[in-house]
C-alpha cells in the first residue's frame, strides 16, 4: 500500500512533538496527565527534569505525593479533594516539591483541569507544572526589603538623581512629622534648619559624588518647626552599569544625646 501520506503525517507529528518539548524546556514548563481510574500519571521530559526523575520512576499516586514538600502535603490534599474534585474547579496552585534525585526543595506552579466522559465520569486531570523557584526567591527578597523599609527604627528617605523624594518610611514620619504625601516630589531642603551653611552642603555633595556615600551629623527642622539633630548616612544606589539611579538616606534622631552633651559641657 502507498503509505506516503501516513509517513508525512508521522513526520509532522514528530516535528510537532520536538517543537513542544523544546518550548517546554525553554519555558521551564512540563506537562502531565493523571489517569483518575488507575491513579497513574504520565509526564513530559521537562516535568521529569523539574521533579528530578527519569522514566524508571514509578508513577503512581503515592509517588506523586512523595514529591510534594512534607509541610505542604496536607494542604494540597485538602485543596485537591475539596476545591478541585468536589467542586470541579481548575487546579491552580503554587507549592513546594522535593526533587527525587538531589532532595533540592523547589517552588512550582501547577495548573490542571478535569476531563469527563459523556456520562460525566471523571477520566483524568491534565495540565502543566512550571518551576518558579527563581521568582519566589526574588519575591522573598523584595518582601524582606519591604519589611526592613517599613519596620526600621531609622528614618529612610529615597530620592531620584535630581533629588526629588520618591518614598519615605513610617519612621521618617515619626521623626520629622511629615507624611509621605507631604514630601513626595519635594526636595529634602524642606527639612533644612538653616543651621548649616552652603559650604557644609557643598562639601556633603562633593563627598557623595566622589565616594558614593556621606555620613555625619546635622540639624534639621520638623514639620512643627522644632529643631532636631540627626545622625545621617546617604548612599548612592547604582545600576549594573555603575550609573547612579537613586540616593537613599538613613537617619536617626539624636537630639536627646546632643542636648545631654551640651549639659555636660
Amino acid at each position: 500500500d502507498d503509505i506516503t501520506k501516513y509517513k508525512i503525517i508521522e513526520n509532522l507529528l514528530k516535528e510537532n512533538e520536538s517543537f513542544l518539548q523544546e518550548s517546554q524546556s525553554n519555558a521551564g514548563i512540563g506537562s502531565y496527565s493523571l489517569d483518575m481510574q488507575t491513579l497513574s500519571w504520565k509526564s513530559s521530559d521537562t516535568l521529569n527534569q523539574i521533579f528530578g526523575i527519569d522514566e524508571s520512576y514509578e508513577k503512581n499516586l503515592n509517588s506523586w505525593v512523595s514529591l510534594i514538600y512534607p509541610d505542604d502535603q496536607e494542604k494540597m490534599d485538602t485543596y485537591v479533594k475539596e476545591y478541585v474534585m468536589q467542586k470541579h474547579n481548575k487546579f491552580d496552585r503554587e507549592y513546594r516539591i522535593v526533587r527525587a534525585n538531589d532532595n533540592d526543595v523547589r517552588w512550582v506552579h501547577g495548573l490542571g483541569r478535569l476531563e469527563f466522559d459523556d456520562s460525566g465520569a471523571l477520566l483524568r486531570m491534565s495540565g502543566t507544572i512550571q518551576d518558579i523557584t527563581v521568582r519566589k526567591k526574588i519575591e522573598e527578597k523584595i518582601q524582606l526589603s519591604a519589611n526592613v523599609f517599613t519596620y526600621a527604627n531609622e528614618g529612610i528617605m529615597l530620592t531620584n538623581i535630581e533629588g526629588a523624594i520618591i518614598d519615605v518610611n513610617d519612621a521618617f514620619t515619626r521623626i520629622t512629622g511629615y507624611t509621605k504625601e507631604d514630601v513626595l516630589g519635594k526636595n529634602p531642603k524642606i527639612l533644612n534648619s538653616q543651621r548649616q551653611g552652603k559650604a557644609f552642603y557643598s562639601s556633603m555633595w562633593d563627598t557623595l559624588l566622589k565616594k558614593g556615600y556621606w555620613d555625619g551629623e546635622l540639624w534639621n527642622r520638623r514639620k512643627d518647626g522644632e529643631f532636631y539633630a540627626q545622625l545621617l548616612n546617604i548612599s548612592a544606589i547604582k545600576d549594573s552599569k555603575g550609573e547612579v539611579q537613586h540616593y537613599v538616606a538613613l537617619f536617626s534622631d539624636i537630639t536627646a544625646s546632643k542636648e545631654y552633651e551640651h549639659k555636660l559641657e
